[in-house]
């Protein structure tokens, strides 16, 4: 993504965070028009219109400004440098207090399995999680919200500087398909370290 190409995350193909316990360990969401079809959910995963999720973390209606994930190419034009602002939908269920087995999975760290699950993003001793504003692959932002399965919405607004690409995430929960942001129509090349 940092060199210009663009990519899209499905669920179950992101091995060795993703492993073969059982199917549905990770999940790609989207809002299908009409009854439930897999050509239209196929071209929904191609058009970059899903999140990835456990199945715990839930990011609804991305936009940035006027381009809406999954419509007109994921792709917002800008003149020059200057703000976006960012908004979703998010959802996030975790129980109330962190069991003897939410402890395990939070304690295993990023590299202990299960590799995707909510519980590795509460924040300590709370309900709640951080929904992150990704640019670029880096995490520059991000806004608590409780855990508690009700719908929130989240709001950023960040400075662009250069064509870049810009993503919500859950930690180890959910994450967005990018929206590309052209800036000056300069194509994004935002990385040389990614790209070396």
């Amino acid at each position: 993504l940092n060199c210009g190409f663009r990519t899209a995350i499905s669920g179950e193909t992101d091995y060795p965070c993703i492993f073969d316990d059982r199917v549905g360990m990770a999940r790609s969401y989207t809002q299908l028009e009409g009854k439930l079809d897999f050509d239209a959910f196929a071209e929904r995963i191609k058009e970059g219109a899903t999140y990835v999720s456990d199945g715990r973390s839930h990011i609804y209606n991305m936009k940035v400004d006027t381009a809406t994930l999954g419509t007109g190419h994921n792709e917002l034009r800008l003149p020059a440098a200057g703000e976006v602002k960012i908004t979703a939908d998010v959802a996030v269920y975790l129980a109330e207090l962190q069991d003897d087995a939410g402890k395990k999975i939070a304690d295993s760290g990023f590299m202990g399995r299960p590799y995707w699950h909510v519980e590795k993003a509460r924040l300590p001793e709370t309900r709640s999680v951080n929904v992150e504003l990704i640019v670029n692959g880096y995490p520059v932002q991000k806004q608590a919200i409780v855990a508690d399965g009700v719908e929130r919405p989240v709001a950023f607004t960040y400075a662009v500087p250069h064509s870049s690409w810009v993503a919500l995430r859950v930690t180890a929960s959910a994450h967005t398909n990018p929206v590309y942001i052209v800036v000056d129509d300069k194509p994004i090349r935002a990385s040389k370290r990614s790209a070396n």
